[in-house]
């Protein structure tokens, strides 16, 4: 695994700051985003998420969990005849900029979220990419008079894919260290007295592909169906693996806070702004 020195400067508020000039700031699943592609990626990717030892790569259909070993989990979201709008729904708090490699490579005020919505992922339907606890969320909308069916996961053609008893949905490249769990869904509409859950199950559509089996609910409002990532396999206990680092923050003059140090592999981490 390569390891490589990185400088970060991230923007903040002057209140959020403490008088103190040098603060230790571990690197935990607070520091989970999505960074969008301004060179840095190969030219589908549409989005990268930072919170894995590993990159995640999100193009416009497809997110790709990359592994050790080489291996690469793939997952189909959306049809692949349109690009996707990229929208913002929760803005990463602050400016991110990544200095790595030479100045060429350098990016300042790089677009990073919390949440990010892609539009059209298939007729009357969006995807909506959070976080939860550190692990990648997925939540498509349905709009009012879509089709629910145009919603699915399909595993690319070298993954396999099984439904298990509990509900949740597995991928896998084959090998070790590749094993990627989608957590059985959950699914509701908005309405004047708050979220009304909607019974919601996978239901398998091939060896590789499912689609969400729902209830009755009401075709006239938008309907949101949600899964994420509940367990990755990193050894016998199957305990998810997050980007852990210690980062020396050096508070300078105005707004500037500049962070160094050193993370494993290509993953990137920022700064959030302190509670």
């Amino acid at each position: 695994m390569q390891i490589f020195a990185l400088l970060l400067a991230i923007l903040l508020s002057n209140h959020l700051l403490t008088g103190a000039a040098l603060e230790r700031i571990p690197i935990g699943q607070s520091f989970v985003f999505y960074e969008e592609n301004r060179g840095q990626a190969a030219a589908d990717v549409r989005l990268i998420y930072h919170g894995f030892v590993h990159p995640v790569t999100v193009t416009d259909s497809v997110i790709s969990f990359n592994s050790e070993f080489g291996l690469v989990v793939s997952v189909r979201f959306g049809e692949t005849d349109s690009q996707r709008v990229i929208r913002s729904v929760e803005p990463w708090p602050g400016i991110f900029n990544r200095f790595e490699g030479g100045p060429q490579r350098w990016l300042r005020s790089s677009p990073a979220h919390r949440r990010v919505q892609l539009t059209g992922v298939a007729p009357n339907i969006d995807l909506v990419l959070g976080q939860s606890g550190g692990k990648p969320t997925f939540t498509f909308v349905v709009a009012p008079g879509g089709d629910s069916n145009g919603a699915f996961l399909e595993a690319g053609a070298n993954g396999s894919a099984s439904l298990r008893v509990n509900g949740d949905w597995a991928t896998s490249a084959g090998g070790p260290l590749s094993d990627r769990v989608f957590g059985k869904p959950r699914a509701w509409q908005d309405s004047q007295k708050g979220l009304e859950p909607v019974a919601v199950q996978f239901r398998t559509m091939s060896n590789r592909k499912v689609q969400f089996e729902l209830g009755n609910y009401d075709r006239t409002r938008p309907l949101y169906v949600e899964t994420d990532i509940v367990t990755i396999r990193t050894d016998s206990s199957s305990s998810p693996v997050t980007a852990t680092a210690t980062l020396s923050a050096i508070k300078t003059k105005g707004d500037i806070v500049y962070v160094s140090g050193s993370l494993p592999s290509a993953t990137i981490c920022g700064l959030s702004s302190p509670r």
